[in-house]
C-alpha cells in the first residue's frame, strides 16, 4: 500500500472515513450531522464509532487534530489505533499504552470557542505526544507494527445524557510541498 503525503482537514460527514451511522436506541447512537459526526449517549453507556483506516502511514511521522465539540451534558471521549489511545473528560485525561491505562486528574485547559476540544497527537521517530487544546499531557514510546492506522472514537456519559460532535480531523504526513490540500 502506498502513503501520499497529506496536509488536509477531513471533515466526518465527507465520507472519505467512512464512519457509519449506528443506532443502538433513541439514547444511544451515531449519525452523520452535516459535516460532523453526532454521537449521543445516555448515562455511563459507552457508544463507539465502527474503526476507520486514516489515510496515513503509521510507520512514519504525522500529526492528527481531532476537533470535539460538546453540544450537551458532559462525557468521556476517546480516540483510540491499535497501538495506542487517549481518553479525556471533564476532570481527567489518560493514556493507553500497549493494554496499560494510565488515568490523570486534571482541569480541561479552555479553548478559545466554548465547549470545543482539540485532541492534537503527534508521532515523531518512535514517540507519540498528546495534547489537549494545545497543552501538554505526556509522550509514550510506540513502535506500530503495521503501516496501516486504524483509529476509532468512543463517547461515554457522565450525564443523563450528553451529545459531542466530531467537527474534524486534520492529518498531516509527508513534504508540504507535494500536498493537495
Amino acid at each position: 500500500m502506498e502513503f501520499d503525503p497529506i496536509h488536509a482537514t477531513i471533515t466526518p460527514g465527507s465520507g472519505r472515513l467512512k464512519f457509519e451511522d449506528k443506532f443502538i436506541d433513541k439514547k444511544n447512537y451515531i449519525v452523520s450531522n452535516g459535516d460532523a459526526l453526532l454521537i449521543k449517549s445516555s448515562l455511563l453507556n459507552a457508544v463507539n464509532t465502527n474503526g476507520v483506516v486514516l489515510p496515513i502511514d503509521a510507520m512514519q511521522d504525522y500529526t492528527l487534530e481531532f476537533t470535539f465539540k460538546t453540544i450537551k451534558g458532559n462525557a468521556i471521549t476517546s480516540v483510540a489505533t491499535v497501538d495506542y489511545g487517549v481518553f479525556f473528560g471533564p476532570m481527567n485525561y489518560g493514556i493507553i499504552n500497549g493494554g496499560t491505562s494510565q488515568n490523570i486528574k486534571w482541569k480541561m485547559p479552555k479553548n478559545s470557542e466554548k465547549g470545543v476540544v482539540t485532541c492534537k497527537i503527534v508521532r515523531h521517530k518512535n514517540t507519540v505526544t498528546f495534547y489537549l487544546n494545545d497543552k501538554y499531557l505526556t509522550e509514550i514510546t510506540n513502535k506500530p507494527q503495521n503501516r496501516i492506522l486504524f483509529m476509532a472514537i468512543t463517547c461515554t456519559s457522565l450525564s443523563k445524557s450528553s451529545e459531542i460532535e466530531l467537527q474534524s480531523i486534520r492529518l498531516d504526513q509527508g513534504a508540504e510541498n507535494d500536498s493537495e490540500d
